[in-house]
C-alpha cells in the first residue's frame, strides 16, 4: 500500500479520495479551514500525479499544462487563506528537485513545468492581490496585518511553548491513536522507497511541520479548537490510517503482531466514533453561544437602532448580516487604523469619540474601558442575559450608548 507507485497503492490512493470527499462535505458548511484542508489535499494530489503517476508522455508542452493545472490549484488554496502560499512553494521546489535528480536530462521538462506552475497561480492569484491593493494599499487583506497585531503580546512566550500551543487542541481527536500508524507509514516509506520519490511522498509532513511553524513564528493563535492549526489534520490523517491499514496487512499471519495491529485499528476507530460524539456536542455547545450572543444581538440593534449610527464593534460578522451599520471594527478587520492602536484601550477609546461612534458593541473582554467609565453612558441599553457563553467562562455581549458629552479622554 505505501510501494512509491501512487497509482500500484489502491489503498492509499482510496484513502486520499475519502479524506478529500470529506473535506469536500465539511467545506459546504462554509468554513475556509476545511476548504483550505481540502484545496491543500488537491495541491499534494496533483503533485504526485504529476510525478509519480507513471505517465510517459513528458514533453515540455505537457509538462506546462500540467504545472498550470497544479498551479491554479495552488491559487485557489492561497485564495482560501494566504498562508498556502508554503505550500505552494514547497510543492514547487520539491518537484523541480525530484525531476531534475531523476533525469538530469530533463531539465526542459522541469522548467516548463515550474513556468506552467507559477503561471497558473499568478492568473488565479493576480485579481485578488490587485483587488486588496486598490483597497489597501498592501497585497494582503487587513485581516493578516490586524491578527498578528492582536496576538503579538504572545511572541514572547519561548517558542516551544507557542508550537505546543498550536498543537494541543488538536489531541482531541482519535488521530492521537493513529500516532503509531503515522509512524510505521514513514518507517515503511523511508525502508521501501527509492529516496528521489520519498521526497515528493514526503512534501504532505514537511509541509505540515512548516505550517504549525510559521503560525507559531508570526501568529500563534490556539483559539477556537486551533482553527489555524487544523488543516494538518488530514496529513496525519492520511499517514496514520495508511500505516495503521499497512502494520494489519504486514502482520496478518503471525499471532501476536496480527491482534497487536488489529487492536491499534480498532481502538483507533472505537475512539474516533467516540470524539465524533463529543464533537458534536461542543459544536453544538458553540453555535448556541453565536446563537443567542452575536446573533441576538445584531436582531435587537436591527430592531432597535438608527440605521445611520455609527457602531463601535469587535465581533462584526452576524451585526454585517442581520442589522447592516456603518461599523468602526475594533479587531481592525475593516477599519486597518484601528490595527496600530489595537492593544491600546485610551487610543481606542479616543478614535471611537473622533469618529462619533453612538454605540458599543462587546463582550466584556472585548471593552476597551472599565465598565464604570462615564463615556460608556452608563449602564448597558441591551445585554442578551443568555447562560451559555457565561458557563462557558466568558461573558454576554452588550450594548452601550456612547455618551462623549464629558470630551474624549477618560475623567
Amino acid at each position: 500500500m505505501l510501494c512509491p507507485h501512487v497509482r500500484s497503492a489502491p489503498l492509499w490512493t482510496g484513502l486520499f479520495t475519502v479524506l478529500a470527499w470529506h473535506m469536500i462535505w465539511a467545506a459546504a458548511s462554509g468554513m475556509e479551514t476545511m476548504l483550505f484542508s481540502l484545496l491543500a489535499l488537491v495541491v499534494v494530489w496533483r503533485v504526485w500525479h504529476d510525478h509519480l503517476g507513471g505517465d510517459t508522455d513528458s514533453t515540455d508542452s505537457t509538462a506546462l499544462r500540467r504545472g498550470a493545472i497544479t498551479g491554479l490549484a495552488g491559487a485557489m488554496l492561497t485564495l482560501a487563506r494566504p498562508e498556502g502560499i508554503a505550500l505552494v512553494g514547497l510543492a514547487g521546489i520539491f518537484s523541480v528537485f525530484t525531476v531534475t535528480q531523476r533525469d538530469r536530462r530533463d531539465v526542459r521538462g522541469a522548467v516548463a513545468w515550474s513556468a506552467g506552475m507559477v503561471l497558473g497561480w499568478l492568473i488565479g492569484v493576480a485579481p485578488y492581490a490587485a483587488l486588496n491593493y486598490d483597497l489597501t494599499g498592501h497585497l494582503l487583506p487587513n485581516t493578516a496585518s490586524a491578527k498578528q497585531a492582536e496576538y503579538a503580546s504572545a511572541l514572547v512566550l519561548p517558542l516551544l511553548d507557542r508550537i505546543w500551543a498550536m498543537l494541543k487542541p488538536l489531541a482531541a481527536g482519535g488521530h492521537v491513536v493513529l500516532l503509531p500508524g503515522a509512524a510505521a507509514a514513514a518507517y515503511a516509506l523511508v525502508r521501501r522507497t527509492h529516496w528521489q520519490r520519498l521526497v515528493i511522498l514526503g512534501l504532505p509532513l514537511v509541509w505540515a511541520a512548516a505550517h504549525v511553524l510559521l503560525y507559531a513564528l508570526r501568529l500563534p493563535a490556539p483559539y477556537q479548537h486551533g482553527r489555524y492549526a487544523q488543516p494538518v489534520l488530514p496529513v496525519a490523517i492520511l499517514y496514520g490510517v495508511g500505516g495503521t491499514l499497512w502494520l494489519v496487512q504486514r502482520n496478518a499471519d503471525r499471532l501476536v503482531p496480527r491482534v497487536l495491529a488489529r487492536t491499534l485499528a480498532l481502538s483507533s476507530l472505537a475512539v474516533t466514533l467516540g470524539f465524533w460524539a463529543m464533537g458534536a456536542q461542543a459544536y453544538a455547545r458553540d453555535v448556541r453561544i453565536i446563537n443567542t450572543e452575536m446573533v441576538a444581538t445584531a436582531q435587537w440593534i436591527d430592531a432597535n437602532l438608527p440605521d445611520d449610527a455609527l457602531l463601535a464593534v469587535h465581533d462584526i460578522g452576524a451585526l454585517g448580516y442581520y442589522a447592516p451599520r456603518p461599523i468602526l471594527d475594533l479587531a481592525g478587520l475593516v477599519t486597518p487604523e484601528v490595527v496600530p492602536i489595537i492593544r491600546d484601550r485610551d487610543a481606542l477609546m479616543s478614535l471611537m469619540c473622533e469618529r462619533g461612534a453612538r454605540y458599543l458593541m462587546v463582550l466584556p473582554d472585548q471593552r476597551p474601558t472599565e465598565p464604570d467609565d462615564p463615556r460608556l453612558g452608563g449602564e448597558p441599553v441591551f445585554t442578551t442575559g443568555a447562560p451559555y457563553a457565561p458557563a462557558a467562562g466568558s461573558g454576554n455581549m452588550a450594548v452601550y450608548a456612547l455618551d462623549w458629552t464629558g470630551g474624549c479622554a477618560a475623567q
